[in-house]
């Protein structure tokens, strides 16, 4: 984060909506920080996408076995 710091700096020359209700011919002290930008959005890679998924806990044939379980059940 960067910041400027000017000191004794003459109200007079300042923006208008910064030197509403500041006496002329006096001084301020003006500090500007500069905010970091937003992280950008990317767009996100296939494998970086494949690592978010939840990894399976069953094996094919333990698939399989599940899916021929169901059908039993429905004849």
């Amino acid at each position: 984060m960067n910041t400027i710091v000017r000191r004794h700096f003459p109200v007079e020359k300042l923006p208008p909506e910064l030197r509403d209700g500041l006496p002329d011919g006096t001084q301020a002290t003006v500090v500007v920080t500069v905010d970091e930008p937003p992280p950008s959005r990317r767009q996100m890679s296939l494998e970086e996408i494949r690592a978010l998924r939840p990894r399976h806990t069953m094996t094919a044939a333990e698939i399989d076995q599940h899916i021929e379980e169901l059908r039993a059940e429905w004849e």
